[in-house]
């Protein structure tokens, strides 16, 4: 048999052959699932990752630009066990209430590399959202805050979380009631209002005449505008129970501030006047005793939907979040029915579970020497109760309490 008879009978070979002309799209195969299951595993950790790092970019959503809120996001992610040199673009979805964000990346391919195939896509989306809130500052006015700087340190730290909580996207209103053994508001806005008795209140019965007047009537055009516990029937000292054009049930005043009670702050309503809200901290002055109870029962009213004394608060839905943040660095020490610790103690609880059964979250910050139990009650859960040790931790306090009121929460 000649040489070219042999070559074409031949088949020793042939496994080899058809082996070399097969291997290519098996590899190409075997490396399709090897680099997509590869890419199936990155895209799941990116998810996680991206879940996160929106969570804490929402936060500080209502007060940073587009290209801030991507620069936050690429750093937590590249931060994060996920690592970020293959992202490749991050999109923002900003609503109201709402922020999306895509992150889209690729990973370097192994085998497919060889039919030329060098990478493949991954991405991940997520939207968080935030529920609107009403928030009112109650804070401690007395005369103790005068020491060590702690009206000075509450002053920087509240304008702060005004800033940061209120933000600029109006989701978050905010109102400021000071307190020391009373309350004051503006006499101008104030001098007609149906819901303040100005009869001119005298009590003498403990020994605590508010003002030395003679029970005569008020004279609203030389009022100072301090206002004093409502009357303690119905526990109206206590709640936000509605006058209803009742003057014992209204809101008395007094016509001269007590004179340690001279720089008391005024009450200032909800609102997104943040330049308004913080002159009305500027105000502020200390001086008088304690009184929580007055403070928490006006903060309650504040947040109380239509009804006088304050017609500003929305109300309360699932997404829409009522907060008081009480701040205090002594003990209740004179109210106008008493000047017994435990007695007001026992007046302040029953203000503050008025509130908690009305919707309202109540945050805590106990300053210094504060009445950490008292503070630990009203607090609608322990981690709420929050303890500011010395005033230069005023601002740490007021920082997490800011981004607790923008916690959002994820909805895709």
């Amino acid at each position: 048999m000649n040489a070219l008879k042999r070559f074409r009978s031949e088949c020793r070979g042939s496994v080899a052959t058809i082996f070399a002309i097969a291997v290519l799209p098996v590899l190409v195969g075997a490396g399709m699932a090897l680099d997509y299951s590869r890419a199936a595993a990155r895209r799941s950790q990116l998810q996680g990752v991206l879940d996160a790092a929106l969570l804490s970019a929402t936060r500080d959503a209502g007060y940073k630009t587009d290209a801030q809120l991507k620069e936050h996001i690429r750093i937590f992610i590249a931060g994060s066990e996920y690592g970020a040199p293959e992202l490749s673009d991050i999109t923002l979805e900003r609503q109201t209430q709402q922020l999306g964000v895509t992150v889209q990346g690729r990973i370097k391919t192994t085998l497919m590399s060889i039919a030329g195939l060098e990478s493949v896509g991954v991405s991940a989306t997520a939207k968080a959202t935030w529920a609107t809130a009403d928030v009112v500052l109650v804070l401690d006015n007395s005369g103790s805050m005068g020491s060590y700087q702690r009206m000075d340190l509450l002053k920087l730290a509240a304008k702060d979380f005004i800033d940061t909580a209120g933000g600029t996207d109006g989701s978050v209103r905010i109102g400021i009631v000071p307190f020391a053994q009373g309350v004051r508001v503006d006499r101008a806005t104030y001098a007609n209002a149906s819901w303040i008795d100005f009869s001119n209140v005298d009590l003498d019965s403990n020994g605590l005449d508010e003002d030395g007047e003679d029970g005569s009537s008020i004279n609203t055009s030389t009022w100072q505008g301090c206002l004093i516990d409502r009357t303690q029937i119905d526990y109206l000292d206590t709640n936000d129970g509605y006058h209803n054009g009742q003057k014992a049930r209204k809101y008395p005043a007094i016509q001269e501030c007590r004179s340690s009670e001279a720089g008391l702050g005024l009450v200032t309503p909800l609102s997104v006047n943040f330049t308004t809200l913080k002159n009305t901290v500027n105000a502020m002055a200390a001086g008088g005793n304690t009184n929580m109870t007055i403070g928490v029962a006006w903060g309650t009213a504040m947040l109380s939907p239509g009804q006088e004394p304050f017609q500003e608060g929305r109300a309360k839905t699932t997404h829409h979040r009522h907060i008081i943040i009480l701040l205090s660095d002594g003990a209740n020490t004179q109210s106008r029915y008493s000047t017994s610790t435990s007695t007001i103690n026992t007046s302040t609880k029953k203000a503050c579970d008025a509130a908690k059964a009305a919707g309202i979250e109540i945050y805590t910050v106990a300053l210094g020497p504060a009445d950490t139990a008292l503070l630990a009650y009203c607090a609608t859960t322990a981690g709420n109760a929050l303890v500011a040790s010395a005033p230069q931790h005023l601002d740490g306090a007021f920082d997490t309490l800011a981004k607790s009121v923008r916690r959002p929460r994820l909805t895709h």
